[in-house]
């Protein structure tokens, strides 16, 4: 074998070598995504903060806070507490998060509508991964981005074990006062709460 053959025959083993290493760097770049997405119901998003430029990725799995409890309770307080740090954001309440839930407990009573919405195609699987999305994009998107995510909408607290089901890394802070205090509060500043009435103990 002359040199010219050997140094082909080198130079066509290298090319087959660099090829393989290239079509294994090729599929891990698929196959890791698509590992992200069978443990996740979200796909992951990212958000930049427009004045220091840093980019925060979130999905279901991160460690999202929730506070909750009866109004006048003491959430605002514990939300003030939470935004005060650097890395935390709660922001004001959202209000649709709540409705959204309490509209998904409402169907959920009727046993009528759920055969309707599973015959329909609407399973827990095509619903679940809709309400993470819904859910963790209002969070995420209605203030400034910061490295934990809170959110506190009271009577989000009513849903927190189908919340901890989509969000599995989320901590829950209940907030409980003294109930005389509570109503009282609730009533001198005049809370209106769906399915409360101001005028009546009772």
């Amino acid at each position: 074998m002359t040199a010219a053959v050997m140094r082909g025959w080198i130079a066509k083993r290298v090319l087959i070598v660099l090829f393989l290493f290239l079509l294994i760097a090729l599929l891990s770049s698929i196959m890791v995504p698509l590992q992200c997405a069978t443990d996740s119901l979200v796909r992951r998003g990212f958000i930049e903060d427009k004045l220091t430029k840093k980019t925060y990725a979130y999905d279901q799995n991160i460690p999202l806070i929730f506070v909750g409890g009866m109004p006048r309770s003491g959430t605002t307080l514990m939300r003030a507490m939470l935004d005060a740090h650097s890395m935390v954001r709660c922001g004001e309440e959202t209000r649709v998060i709540p409705r959204l839930l309490a509209l998904r407990q409402m169907w959920l009573k009727s046993d009528k509508e759920v055969r309707r919405l599973n015959s329909a195609g609407v399973t827990n699987d095509v619903i679940d991964p809709a309400f993470a999305a819904f859910i963790l994009e209002v969070i995420v998107r209605h203030g400034e981005p910061a490295d934990r995510f809170c959110n506190k909408d009271p009577f989000t607290m009513k849903s927190a074990g189908y919340l901890s089901e989509l969000f599995p890394n989320a901590k829950f802070l209940f907030m409980v006062r003294d109930g005389r205090a509570t109503v009282h509060s609730i009533i001198t500043r005049k809370i209106t709460i769906t399915g409360f009435r101001l005028d009546s103990y009772r």
